[in-house]
């Protein structure tokens, strides 16, 4: 098994099919990963993880990625008890989602593939939090974060 450490950043995947291929010349790496409340969305930004992929010799590549923890893009606007839509990017086997110090039931997927799933915000949120997702793939476990402004509308 060949592993090769890179940035995530650098992982240069397109979409096709069921799921993340890697560009010409790029090695494969975990799903791009899109969060939505109500019609605005951001991208998730992904925590250390390995990915492994079979290769047409027979064989598999893992690519594992350090790094000091997800790095989320623009924050969403959020109240409580929004439901929240994920786009995990490929056919996950599991998603968890959580906020600091609240619980809330775990996501649900709403498609017969399970790259789309849906989690409701509890109640109560603080000013500012981090919605944190753990997406079990074939390939390798992921985490990610998107940080969830508290809003009035």
């Amino acid at each position: 098994m060949l592993t090769t450490a890179l940035s995530l950043a650098g992982a240069g995947l397109a979409l096709a099919g069921n799921g993340p291929q890697p560009l010409p010349g790029q090695l494969p790496g975990p799903p791009p990963v899109r969060v939505e409340i109500r019609g605005q969305s951001a991208r998730a930004g992904a925590g250390s993880s390995c990915w492994s992929t079979g290769m047409d010799d027979g064989t598999s590549r893992t690519v594992c990625a350090d790094v000091a923890g997800p790095i989320t893009g623009p924050t969403l606007p959020a109240r409580g008890k929004r439901m929240v839509h994920i786009d995990m990017g490929a056919p996950t086997l599991r998603l968890t989602a959580g906020l600091p110090g609240k619980r809330f039931r775990d996501p649900w997927p709403t498609d017969p593939t399970r790259r789309h799933w849906i989690v409701r915000l509890p109640r109560r949120l603080e000013r500012s939090s981090v919605l944190s997702l753990g997406g079990s793939f074939s390939q390798g476990e992921v985490p990610y974060a998107v940080t969830l402004r508290r809003s009035r509308g």
